[in-house]
């Protein structure tokens, strides 16, 4: 699962972005199984796959962030099928039991609830990180690679009662 294009608005209306599926059993010879196209917004960057659907970073025609959602149990046919805003693109996306954690752009680490793919919950957000590259969540931790800030370790035992918690910093 890839993502890449520049992205279409009602100014550019002839750009799109796309999520192209591939079959790499193979690395030798990679085959193209399906592709969801779009043509307003933007897709690119942070993709998790879980099951059916594929979760990914997509940014709507008038600039709202969010986590986008795509069914590719038939990978030849993707369809979307919901989404979740965030207060930044997403730039890492991670997925853990039934739960998708997000780095935002923003500065944010983001918890979603994935157990209805089709309607992701936001759970909680921590929004104090200036220059987020990269996470991961486990045991109810989170991780995140700050650029500026170093390494964020987030409380997230309680992520539907709130916004995860700092635990330390590294």
């Amino acid at each position: 699962y890839v993502t890449g294009g520049c992205g279409g608005s009602r100014d550019w209306p002839d750009e799109y972005s796309i999520l192209d599926i591939l079959d790499v059993s193979d690395p030798a010879q990679p085959a193209a199984l399906g592709d969801y196209i779009f043509y307003t917004g933007y897709c690119g960057g942070a993709v998790a796959v879980r099951g059916d659907h594929a979760f990914l970073s997509y940014t709507d025609e008038d600039n709202g962030r969010h986590v986008g959602v795509l069914d590719v149990s038939d990978p030849s046919q993707p369809t979307w099928v919901g989404s979740a805003v965030t207060e930044g693109r997403p730039i890492d996306l991670q997925i853990r039991d039934d739960r998708l954690y997000a780095a935002t752009e923003s500065g944010g680490f983001v918890t979603l609830d994935i157990r209805v793919p089709a309607s992701p919950a936001v759970l909680g957000a921590w929004t104090e990180a200036r220059g987020p590259a990269g996470i991961a969540g486990r045991d109810g931790l989170g991780y995140m690679a700050d650029g500026f800030g170093g390494l964020y370790v987030l409380d997230l035992s309680r992520p539907g009662f709130g916004a995860p918690s700092l635990a330390a910093v590294m």
